[in-house]
Protein backbone atom coordinates (compact mmCIF):
# COMPACT_ATOMS: atom_id res chain seq x y z
CA UNK A 1 0.00 0.00 0.00
CA UNK A 2 1.04 3.46 -0.69
CA UNK A 3 0.34 6.54 2.74
CA UNK A 4 0.64 9.84 1.98
CA UNK A 5 1.52 11.43 5.33
CA UNK A 6 0.49 15.05 5.86
CA UNK A 7 -0.01 17.27 8.95
CA UNK A 8 -0.62 20.88 10.26
CA UNK A 9 2.26 20.88 12.80
CA UNK A 10 5.02 20.92 10.42
CA UNK A 11 7.52 18.75 8.89
CA UNK A 12 9.83 18.35 11.92
CA UNK A 13 6.79 17.93 14.58
CA UNK A 14 7.24 14.65 16.68
CA UNK A 15 3.13 13.01 16.04
CA UNK A 16 4.22 12.56 12.30
CA UNK A 17 7.68 10.86 12.77
CA UNK A 18 6.32 8.70 15.37
CA UNK A 19 3.63 7.48 13.04
CA UNK A 20 5.78 7.29 9.92
CA UNK A 21 7.92 4.93 11.65
CA UNK A 22 5.35 2.85 12.85
CA UNK A 23 3.35 3.06 9.52
CA UNK A 24 6.39 1.19 8.05
CA UNK A 25 5.76 -2.63 8.11
CA UNK A 26 2.17 -1.69 6.12
CA UNK A 27 3.68 0.07 2.96
CA UNK A 28 5.54 2.50 1.30
CA UNK A 29 5.60 5.59 2.97
CA UNK A 30 5.59 9.41 1.48
CA UNK A 31 5.14 12.55 2.87
CA UNK A 32 3.89 16.11 2.50
CA UNK A 33 4.43 18.75 5.33
CA UNK A 34 4.30 21.96 6.16
CA UNK A 35 7.11 23.67 6.10
CA UNK A 36 5.98 25.59 9.19
CA UNK A 37 3.08 24.66 11.37
CA UNK A 38 -0.62 25.65 9.95
CA UNK A 39 -2.52 25.05 12.92
CA UNK A 40 -5.70 25.91 13.09
CA UNK A 41 -6.11 26.35 9.22
CA UNK A 42 -9.05 24.32 8.77
CA UNK A 43 -9.46 23.94 5.18
CA UNK A 44 -7.68 26.69 3.91
CA UNK A 45 -5.63 26.10 0.59
CA UNK A 46 -3.91 28.28 -2.15
CA UNK A 47 -5.32 29.31 -5.16
CA UNK A 48 -2.77 30.26 -7.16
CA UNK A 49 1.20 29.47 -5.15
CA UNK A 50 3.96 29.62 -6.45
CA UNK A 51 4.43 26.05 -4.58
CA UNK A 52 7.60 25.26 -3.36
CA UNK A 53 7.85 21.61 -3.10
CA UNK A 54 11.22 21.00 -1.23
CA UNK A 55 12.99 17.78 -1.16
CA UNK A 56 14.10 16.86 2.13
CA UNK A 57 15.26 12.99 1.48
CA UNK A 58 13.68 10.14 -0.30
CA UNK A 59 9.82 10.33 -0.85
CA UNK A 60 9.70 13.18 2.05
CA UNK A 61 8.86 16.94 0.92
CA UNK A 62 7.93 20.32 2.89
CA UNK A 63 5.68 22.46 1.05
CA UNK A 64 5.22 26.46 1.68
CA UNK A 65 1.82 26.19 2.30
CA UNK A 66 -1.60 24.45 4.04
CA UNK A 67 -2.16 21.28 4.80
CA UNK A 68 -5.03 21.09 2.62
CA UNK A 69 -2.13 21.96 -0.01
CA UNK A 70 -0.31 19.35 0.45
CA UNK A 71 -2.78 16.63 -0.22
CA UNK A 72 -3.63 18.79 -3.68
CA UNK A 73 0.11 18.86 -4.58
CA UNK A 74 0.50 14.99 -3.87
CA UNK A 75 -0.77 15.14 -7.69
CA UNK A 76 2.67 15.64 -8.92
CA UNK A 77 4.29 12.65 -7.30
CA UNK A 78 2.51 10.37 -9.89
CA UNK A 79 1.20 7.56 -7.11
CA UNK A 80 -2.06 6.48 -6.24
CA UNK A 81 -2.22 6.45 -2.85
CA UNK A 82 -4.64 4.00 -0.67
CA UNK A 83 -4.58 6.15 2.19
CA UNK A 84 -3.65 9.68 3.37
CA UNK A 85 -3.10 10.14 7.53
CA UNK A 86 -3.22 13.68 8.95
CA UNK A 87 -0.89 14.03 12.33
CA UNK A 88 -0.34 12.73 14.44
CA UNK A 89 -1.82 16.12 15.93
CA UNK A 90 -0.18 17.78 18.90
CA UNK A 91 -3.80 18.90 20.53
CA UNK A 92 -7.14 16.99 20.55
CA UNK A 93 -9.46 17.03 17.13
CA UNK A 94 -12.62 16.61 19.01
CA UNK A 95 -16.12 17.63 18.31
CA UNK A 96 -16.01 21.08 17.00
CA UNK A 97 -12.40 21.36 17.11
CA UNK A 98 -12.76 19.77 13.84
CA UNK A 99 -14.28 22.79 12.41
CA UNK A 100 -10.95 25.12 12.81
CA UNK A 101 -8.62 21.58 12.46
CA UNK A 102 -5.69 21.81 9.58
CA UNK A 103 -5.10 18.47 10.60
CA UNK A 104 -8.82 17.73 9.52
CA UNK A 105 -8.81 20.03 6.65
CA UNK A 106 -6.49 17.73 5.30
CA UNK A 107 -8.19 14.44 6.03
CA UNK A 108 -11.18 16.18 4.39
CA UNK A 109 -9.31 17.03 1.02
CA UNK A 110 -8.37 13.83 0.49
CA UNK A 111 -11.88 12.22 0.84
CA UNK A 112 -12.92 15.06 -2.04
CA UNK A 113 -10.63 13.54 -4.09
CA UNK A 114 -11.88 10.06 -3.34
CA UNK A 115 -9.19 9.01 -0.99
CA UNK A 116 -9.76 6.84 2.45
CA UNK A 117 -8.55 9.41 5.01
CA UNK A 118 -7.26 8.53 8.47
CA UNK A 119 -6.99 12.19 11.74
CA UNK A 120 -5.20 11.05 14.63
CA UNK A 121 -4.62 13.34 17.41
CA UNK A 122 -3.52 13.39 21.10
CA UNK A 123 -3.88 15.39 23.82
CA UNK A 124 -1.59 18.56 23.67
CA UNK A 125 2.35 17.36 24.30
CA UNK A 126 0.86 13.78 25.26
CA UNK A 127 2.85 11.78 23.07
CA UNK A 128 4.25 8.57 25.63
CA UNK A 129 0.46 7.77 24.94
CA UNK A 130 0.79 7.68 21.64
CA UNK A 131 4.58 5.66 21.39
CA UNK A 132 2.44 3.09 23.63
CA UNK A 133 -0.48 2.60 21.91
CA UNK A 134 0.13 3.42 18.45
CA UNK A 135 0.46 0.25 17.10
CA UNK A 136 -2.66 -1.22 18.85
CA UNK A 137 -4.36 1.30 16.89
CA UNK A 138 -3.12 0.64 13.49
CA UNK A 139 -3.31 -2.89 13.99
CA UNK A 140 -7.05 -1.86 14.60
CA UNK A 141 -7.97 -0.01 11.82
CA UNK A 142 -5.99 -2.25 9.14
CA UNK A 143 -7.18 -5.79 10.19
CA UNK A 144 -10.64 -4.52 10.38
CA UNK A 145 -10.05 -2.43 7.73
CA UNK A 146 -12.24 0.46 9.41
CA UNK A 147 -10.55 2.89 6.53
CA UNK A 148 -13.05 3.97 3.48
CA UNK A 149 -13.48 6.25 0.53
CA UNK A 150 -17.04 7.29 2.14
CA UNK A 151 -15.51 8.80 5.57
CA UNK A 152 -12.91 10.57 7.05
CA UNK A 153 -11.65 8.07 10.16
CA UNK A 154 -11.37 11.11 12.45
CA UNK A 155 -9.43 9.11 15.57
CA UNK A 156 -8.52 10.43 19.20
CA UNK A 157 -6.36 9.49 21.75
CA UNK A 158 -7.95 10.28 25.29
CA UNK A 159 -6.98 13.47 27.59
CA UNK A 160 -3.89 13.70 29.00
CA UNK A 161 -5.49 13.15 32.11
CA UNK A 162 -4.72 9.33 31.28
CA UNK A 163 -1.57 7.50 30.59
CA UNK A 164 -3.32 4.87 28.94
CA UNK A 165 -6.83 4.25 27.09
CA UNK A 166 -9.23 2.78 28.89
CA UNK A 167 -10.43 1.30 25.55
CA UNK A 168 -11.80 2.11 21.67
CA UNK A 169 -15.71 3.58 21.43
CA UNK A 170 -16.78 4.03 18.19
CA UNK A 171 -18.64 7.69 19.05
CA UNK A 172 -20.25 10.71 17.34
CA UNK A 173 -19.23 13.72 17.15
CA UNK A 174 -20.24 16.10 19.84
CA UNK A 175 -19.69 20.01 20.87
CA UNK A 176 -16.82 21.69 22.77
CA UNK A 177 -17.94 25.65 22.74
CA UNK A 178 -15.38 27.90 23.28
CA UNK A 179 -15.76 31.48 25.07
CA UNK A 180 -12.60 33.39 24.74
CA UNK A 181 -11.39 36.71 26.52
CA UNK A 182 -9.85 39.52 24.96
CA UNK A 183 -7.79 42.67 26.73
CA UNK A 184 -6.79 45.70 25.06
CA UNK A 185 -3.32 46.65 24.69
CA UNK A 186 -2.47 49.70 23.55
CA UNK A 187 -3.18 49.55 19.80
CA UNK A 188 -4.01 45.92 19.90
CA UNK A 189 -6.42 43.08 21.75
CA UNK A 190 -4.51 40.29 23.68
CA UNK A 191 -6.27 36.55 23.96
CA UNK A 192 -6.42 36.04 27.67
CA UNK A 193 -8.44 32.90 28.52
CA UNK A 194 -10.29 30.44 26.67
CA UNK A 195 -12.91 28.87 28.67
CA UNK A 196 -14.26 25.27 27.30
CA UNK A 197 -17.69 23.96 27.71
CA UNK A 198 -17.57 20.45 27.02
CA UNK A 199 -20.26 18.27 25.33
CA UNK A 200 -22.47 15.89 28.21
CA UNK A 201 -23.87 13.86 25.79
CA UNK A 202 -22.10 10.25 27.04
CA UNK A 203 -22.01 8.86 23.02
CA UNK A 204 -19.36 11.61 21.77
CA UNK A 205 -16.01 11.83 21.39
CA UNK A 206 -15.96 14.58 23.39
CA UNK A 207 -17.44 13.08 26.62
CA UNK A 208 -15.67 9.36 25.82
CA UNK A 209 -12.27 11.23 25.91
CA UNK A 210 -12.25 12.84 28.96
CA UNK A 211 -13.75 8.87 30.31
CA UNK A 212 -10.29 7.50 28.99
CA UNK A 213 -11.46 6.26 26.04
CA UNK A 214 -9.54 6.30 22.48
CA UNK A 215 -12.77 8.01 20.00
CA UNK A 216 -13.01 6.85 16.59
CA UNK A 217 -15.55 8.80 14.72
CA UNK A 218 -16.55 8.28 10.88
CA UNK A 219 -17.37 11.89 9.55
CA UNK A 220 -18.58 12.46 6.50
CA UNK A 221 -18.63 15.32 3.61
CA UNK A 222 -22.08 16.15 3.37
CA UNK A 223 -23.02 18.27 5.93
CA UNK A 224 -27.01 18.76 5.04
CA UNK A 225 -29.58 18.51 8.22
CA UNK A 226 -32.11 16.38 6.43
CA UNK A 227 -34.66 16.45 9.32
CA UNK A 228 -34.61 20.08 8.90
CA UNK A 229 -34.56 19.92 5.16
CA UNK A 230 -37.95 18.42 4.95
CA UNK A 231 -39.17 21.15 7.54
CA UNK A 232 -38.02 23.88 5.34
CA UNK A 233 -39.34 22.28 2.25
CA UNK A 234 -42.79 22.38 3.75
CA UNK A 235 -42.43 26.23 5.05
CA UNK A 236 -41.29 27.27 1.20
CA UNK A 237 -43.70 25.12 -0.85
CA UNK A 238 -42.13 22.37 -2.38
Amino acid sequence: MNFLLVNDDGYNALGINILKKHLKPYGNIYVIAPNVEKSGSSHSFSYCGPFYLTKVCENEYTLNAFPVDCVRLSTVLDVKFDIVFSGINNGLNLGTDIIYSGTLGAAREALIQKIPSIAISTDRNSFEIVEKEIDDVLKLVFNNKLYSDEYILNINFPTSDFKKSVGYRVAKMGKKIFTTTFKKQNDYYESLFEKVEYDKDTETDVYLSLKGYTTIVPLKLNQTDEEKLETLKIKVGN
